[in-house]
């Protein structure tokens, strides 16, 4: 029950279903880090911490339970505690990617562009389509100008998730920055198709696109079909 409720993001409630199967049969390592993983989604952190804590103690091969302290860490910017919990999760379970997403926002968190770019990496081998990891480990590679690897990311991003448009325009700008501009209109059209709105996120990235005339062009021709949309210059 507790776990239906979780998913359908009744934490109050499952929370109270927890602690009811802990009252039944007694605290182990798996209902403690439920509570843990509970309290974290309602946002409270310092319970969460201890029940995830509780259940390491409890069982310390339990790889949720580091997992859980590493992103109690993580929510709190202690991201030195947050690097050791992960390592400790992926020591006992190296082929979880979240655990690496995990591993690797921390890292990044730091200025360990390597490290994290390295942890991101990892986590796409083990699981393709996890968003976080291509757009992050894509602004790495932007950031350090790396902009062919930037666009390898995205594209390689495209193809386990070809309906998310942020991937669409991300590719658009790395694109501009190698001088590729035909093929950068072609994904903009694909971009603008998918989520119009999502468009100022050009901008975002690449301040100076507001002042390119070929791209205002396109965007204007597609505002038609979305009357209701904001047309930002």
């Amino acid at each position: 029950m507790g776990n239906s409720l979780m998913n359908t993001q009744q934490f109050e409630k499952a929370l109270e279903a927890y602690q009811n199967t802990i009252n039944c049969e007694g605290a182990n390592a798996e209902n403690c880090c439920y509570m843990g993983a509970a309290y974290e989604k309602l946002g409270k952190i310092d319970e969460a911490f201890t029940y995830f804590k509780k259940s390491a103690k409890l069982d310390e091969e339990y790889d949720d339970a580091w997992f859980g302290l590493g992103m109690c860490m993580l929510k709190k910017e202690k991201f030195f505690e947050a690097i050791h919990y992960f390592k400790k999760a992926i020591h006992l379970n190296k082929d979880n990617a979240n655990y690496w997403v995990g591993l690797a926002d921390a890292e990044f968190n730091l200025g360990n562009m390597q490290a994290s770019s390295d942890a991101y990496e990892e986590a796409i081998n083990l699981e393709p389509g996890i968003m976080e990891a291509y757009i992050n480990l894509s602004i790495i590679y932007f950031e350090q100008n790396r902009f062919e690897e930037a666009v390898d990311v995205m594209r390689e991003g495209m193809e386990e998730l070809p309906e998310e448009a942020e991937l669409h325009y991300r590719l658009v700008v790395y694109l501009i920055k190698l001088g590729k501009y035909k093929e950068a209109f072609t994904y903009l059209e694909n971009a603008l198709t998918l989520d119009f709105d999502r468009h100022t996120l050009l901008y975002e990235l690449m301040p100076e696109l507001k002042k390119q005339k070929a791209i205002y062009k396109i965007i204007a021709q597609y505002k038609d079909d979305h009357p209701s949309s904001n047309l930002n210059t």
